[in-house]
């Protein structure tokens, strides 16, 4: 690498090939958004560091300032996220004699091709097993330092800096081609994920078994534990995201319903849902806590991460005892939970009848008593919810303050204060020799961050601080099965929706009623296939601008060189080696081509599901317009 300090060159004259200002130059198109997704860089005010050591087409300026331990998390970009789920042969470690192989569900989530000032191009692709451990993931960054390295191990035949940067911008879409061929040949196209019990490194291998007796490999891909903390991110943001798609799914289907009881009515009576091969989690299922719960409320108060300004939030509290009754009831606890953040739990400790006393003891205790019948501070107090005058630890935290934040915002007040969340990564050095230094731990803690509520009251012109609690992160064990439970009833009010709209599509035929049926698929078109129960389609990648001579005449198919691999001009030519398919692509939607099916997964999980949902309107191969062009199918209670 090459330092030039202080003068930067402008990029407006430049045109060698890649760069942004090149009229030949391919626009930047993924497989799953059609319009472009980079943005013309910034003149950086300070030096810039030349990458004369990649091809010229991935040279990008980079601020001296920032390195690529300061790259954004990737997962802040919900937009376009598809995921997909397959089944794939789990080998916990190197050997087959001592770590019996078995199979098992692999989710794998691609994250777009991003752009930010730091480092402006980057796939992030997250992998994990949701039937082991909802909590546990692993990622893959691929940027153009790691794509080359790709290149390089697979000794792929890529001769112009050029194909290397079309391939490189469409390694989302080569990746799910590769899943699809899991999901719709298992027989043929096979998938193994290889875990080291060492540095808990994984590796993704995909395979070709060619006639049945031999194996070729196809890709592979090293996989990197994912910090806790990004976890936590993670895990929050697919919640959230999934609760945006049962909301837009019931809505839907709400509207659905209400246009076909107004238009025909007798229509109803003609809808059968599908029958489900597995049963639905049940809703009135309750959960396993720690306790018992005696008391429950939902309140709004200030939190206040690390330095950053406080925010108003909305925060359940929940006390529970450890036993049925006062007499063998020895201790409490507090459990506060974010209705918007599944990953947020705070607890405190046992609240014993000591640890209460202490925890109140800035709190100046009177009652009104008969002349020599005066009460003590712990008779006045109690501990039981039934004992003394305050009703113990109920009723100070929970009928004192809690309520007193929710009825009497002016007088009373809570802040929660949190450690925040340090997610940058440890850098990697290298010695002078230049050699590759071992991987750091991949074991990356569960740290347990603290926090501390503190109660504050006002009265007259005067605050003062009452009563503090200190809390803890909850652990992550006993997260991961109330996780997984979540995500299930999520998954099975999905289906549940998405059978009742593909049953009432059956129902309203074209032939029996083609005005409603016509209404309804513009109203429920974005949660159906063109062929109105097809899993999934994927569009084909547009071309724009480029050195080929591409006609857009209606019907005629047109094949852009998209990948080369290394095989030979006979293989190439069959038509059902994987390589003659990539090497040109139809630009045309094709059914063969552009539509997920599910015969190797009887049960897939959210196939791929748009975001935002509301998308534009496509011709389908009928002829018919659908909304949108990617489609949740079956979702595996399983999976979650």
């Amino acid at each position: 690498m090459r330092h030039r300090p202080s003068t930067v060159p402008s990029l407006s004259h430049q045109q060698h090939a890649g760069s942004l200002h090149d009229p030949f130059r391919l626009s930047p198109q993924t497989y799953w958004k059609t319009e472009s997704v980079y943005n013309e860089p910034q003149p950086v005010p300070t030096g810039i560091v030349l990458q004369q050591h990649i091809e010229p087409s991935f040279s990008r300026r980079i601020d001296l300032g920032n390195s690529r331990q300061n790259v954004p998390l990737p997962a802040d970009i919900l937009q376009n996220i598809c995921s997909q789920d397959f089944n794939i042969t789990l080998r916990s470690g190197p050997s087959d004699a001592i770590f019996v192989p078995r199979k098992t569900l692999c989710r794998v989530r691609i994250h777009p091709l991003t752009t930010s000032s730091s480092f402006p191009q980057c796939h992030r692709v997250v992998l994990s097993l949701p039937l082991d451990n909802i909590l546990e993931l692993w990622q893959f960054q691929c940027d153009p330092f790691t794509f080359r390295t790709l290149v390089n191990e697979h000794s792929w035949e890529l001769s112009s800096p050029r194909e290397k940067e079309v391939v490189f911008e469409d390694f989302g879409g080569f990746l799910m081609r590769r899943i699809h061929d899991c999901v719709t040949n298992d027989a043929r196209f096979v998938a193994t994920l290889t875990i080291d019990p060492g540095c808990n490194n994984a590796c993704l291998a995909f395979e070709e078994i060619v006639h049945g007796y031999r194996t070729v490999s196809l890709l592979n891909i090293n996989f990197r534990p994912v910090p806790w903390d990004a976890v936590v991110k993670d895990i929050s943001q697919e919640y959230a995201r999934l609760k945006d798609i049962q909301s837009a799914i019931k809505s839907v289907l709400v509207e659905g319903l209400d246009l076909t009881s107004k238009q025909a009515p007798q229509v109803m009576l003609d809808v059968v849902e599908n029958v489900r091969d597995r049963p639905l989690v049940s809703w009135t299922q309750e959960e396993i806590y720690d306790g018992i719960p005696v008391y429950a409320q939902t309140i709004p108060l200030k939190m206040k991460i690390g330095n950053a300004d406080s925010q108003d939030e909305k925060l359940t509290f929940t006390i529970f005892a450890d036993a049925m009754d006062a007499s063998t009831t020895k201790s409490y606890r507090l459990l506060i939970s974010s209705p918007n953040d599944i990953m947020f739990k705070l607890e405190s400790g046992d609240i014993s009848q000591v640890e209460f006393y202490e925890l109140t003891r800035q709190l100046k205790v009177s009652h009104h008593h008969e002349v020599g019948k005066s009460k003590t501070r712990t008779e006045i107090l109690g501990f039981h919810p039934q004992d003394g005058v305050a009703g113990g630890v109920v009723g100070v935290l929970a009928r004192d303050f809690l309520s007193g934040v929710g009825d009497e915002p002016q007088r009373y007040s809570a802040e929660l204060r949190l450690e925040a969340i340090d997610a940058t990564p440890a850098p990697i050095n290298y010695n002078k020799y230049h050699e590759s230094p071992p991987r750091p731990t991949a074991f990356h803690p569960k740290r347990n961050r603290h926090a501390k509520l503190i109660f504050h009251e006002r009265v007259l012109f005067r605050t003062q601080e009452m009563l503090s609690l200190n809390l803890h992160e909850a652990d992550p064990n006993t997260l991961a099965p109330v996780i997984q439970r979540k995500f299930a009833l999520i998954a099975d009010d999905i289906r549940t929706s998405r059978h009742r709209i593909m049953a009432l599509l059956e129902a309203a035929r074209p032939r029996r009623d083609p005005s409603l049926y016509s209404s309804l698929l513009d109203t429920l078109g974005v949660w159906v296939s063109s062929s109105g129960n097809g899993p999934m389609t994927i569009p084909a990648r547009q071309s724009a601008s480029s050195r080929l001579s591409i006609s857009s005449t209606p019907g005629k198919k047109v094949r852009i060189p998209i990948w080369k691999g290394g095989s030979s001009p006979a293989r190439a030519s069959s038509p059902s080696s994987p390589t003659s398919r990539s090497i040109s692509r139809p630009a045309s939607v094709s059914k063969s081509a552009t539509q997920f099916s599910s015969l190797g997964l009887k049960d897939t999980m959210i196939s791929s599901i748009p975001q935002p949902l509301a998308t534009r309107t496509t011709t389908s191969e009928n002829g018919q317009k659908v909304k949108g062009h990617l489609y949740p199918d079956g979702i595996s209670r399983g999976g979650w």
